[in-house]
């Protein structure tokens, strides 16, 4: 993927040689008190460096927004919820980026999240690979869906539970087989305290500021193991 943004996979083989990337930036940002997605992390937004941190391992980006203009000019290629569930919140947006997703695996990602780790979402990734409908992070029993790998194929029953009231992910999630991966697991790509955390409150995105400074890089593909930010 030559740009941070929305290019498409030009052929199936392209296709499988990455996930699709869905960035979640729905919601309201009502504790940050103005759009996180769009917070400043050194000379880029944060949604831009999650989408360059996770571009070892997406074949395309896809931002789920009913409110796209920031986003397009950033160079995003932009999903709106499904019609009739427009801001229904983050099973809407996950539903929006499974149906326009080009490749089977797909790796969903709050627009939250600064320190989003390639190293983890491969490990999830090789999960649906093993035949698992969903993987995600699970430190301490504390599940995270929205750091999480998703078929594509599951699209049909999103909808199905939309229909049904569901509107958060792990209620959907709890009546799936869910590989769900314990902290041992996810310590190998690094802290998992760091790697899963979000910015909600303006004292968390001057935390995640200074954290920038101690990053470590991620272990490149085919490295999985060691210790990375």
């Amino acid at each position: 993927m030559s740009e941070t943004g929305s290019r498409a996979p030009s052929s199936p083989q392209e296709a499988r040689a990455g996930a699709t990337l869905i960035l979640l930036a729905g919601g309201r940002s009502r504790r940050m008190g103005r759009d996180k997605a769009l917070l400043p992390f050194g000379e880029e937004p944060l949604i831009r460096r999650i989408a360059r941190r996770l571009e070892p391992v997406s074949a395309e980006v896809l931002v789920v927004s009913n409110r796209p203009e920031p986003y397009r000019e950033l160079g995003f290629r932009v999903i709106p919820d499904p019609p009739g569930w427009e801001g229904e919140g983050p099973l809407a947006g996950l539903c929006a980026g499974l149906q326009a997703a080009a490749t089977e695996s797909c790796l969903l990602v709050a627009c939250d999240m600064p320190f989003a780790s390639p190293c983890l979402a491969r490990a999830l990734l090789e999960e649906l690979e093993r035949g698992w409908e969903a993987a995600l992070p699970s430190p301490g029993g504390r599940e995270h869906p929205l750091f999480a790998a998703y078929r594509r194929s599951l699209a049909p029953r999103v909808t199905e539970a939309l229909r049904a009231g569901v509107r958060r992910p792990a209620d959907f999630l709890a009546g799936l087989p869910v590989r769900r991966l314990g902290e041992a697991e996810i310590s190998r790509c690094g802290p998992p305290e760091q790697l899963l955390a979000n910015v909600n409150r303006p004292e968390e995105y001057r935390e995640a500021l200074d954290g920038m400074a101690g990053e470590r890089q991620e272990a490149p593909p085919g490295e999985r193991g060691g210790p990375t930010a």
